[in-house]
């Protein structure tokens, strides 16, 4: 993970040493390199560095980074950006470090914005959410969402694959003076629940409405979302 002075550390649970430079993990073949920091260089050679087949998450600290495509190609790497960063994802990645390969699943759960190829699965979400539909009434469906600023979809992926959903949408209520954020759908595939996709889903779109300033954050559908309650309320 590369940091302040660029000093490294590998998130290979086979290794917990601490690098001057991100390309020098190399040698270990990490699993996954998390590149909080993202200065453009850390991030070309994060990619150099990881394993084949491995993951590297890069953060923000340069809006550019040179990327080998040789390199992604040949080694089928996945590259996620992400918007984390703070005290809480910080301590999460530690704890992961700390608690080592007997800890249970490993794999980096992903919450990032829906985007049109994920039209089928968020199809087949809706179906396991008790909600069946076509691609096509699926696709009129998120094009009149994604239209809308006062909603947000986001899915979840696990090894590449979409695990997960949430429907997100601000509504103003007679209960707050202001809006009120509501998960109107939560749902996690049924061959991977109990993995804590649905609490991660729950966790960014609490940041969500914190962000919109929402009043409150109201849970009203979870269908099989890794058994969370039916409703829920609290303060954003």
């Amino acid at each position: 993970m590369s940091g302040s002075r660029h000093t490294t550390r590998c998130s290979s649970w086979r290794c917990k040493k601490v690098y001057r430079n991100a390309i020098d993990l190399k040698e270990d073949a990490c699993d996954i390199i998390v590149d909080f920091a993202g200065f453009g260089q850390t991030t070309t050679d994060a990619v150099e560095a990881v394993r084949p087949g491995g993951t590297v998450v890069v953060g923000m600290g340069k809006l550019a980074a040179e990327i080998k495509t040789y390199s992604l190609i040949t080694k089928e790497e996945k590259v996620f950006g992400s918007s984390g960063g703070t005290n809480e994802d910080l301590k999460g990645v530690y704890d992961c470090f700390a608690r080592g390969p007997e800890s249970g699943d490993k794999r980096m759960i992903v919450i990032r914005a829906y985007s049109p190829d994920d039209l089928d699965a968020v199809a087949e979400l809706m179906g396991e959410l008790g909600y069946p539909a076509s691609s096509a009434q699926m696709r009129n469906r998120m094009e009149a969402i994604s239209s809308d600023p006062m909603y947000a979809t986001r899915v979840a992926e696990l090894d590449g694959e979409v695990a997960g959903m949430a429907g997100l949408r601000l509504l103003y209520g007679y209960e707050y003076d202001h809006s009120v954020a509501q998960i109107s759908a939560l749902v996690t595939k049924a061959a991977y629940r109990g993995r804590g996709i649905g609490k991660e889903l729950i966790r960014h779109a609490e940041k969500w409405a914190k962000e919109r300033g929402a009043a409150a954050i109201v849970l009203t559908s979870v269908g099989q979302a890794d058994g969370l309650p039916e409703r829920r309320t609290s303060g954003a």
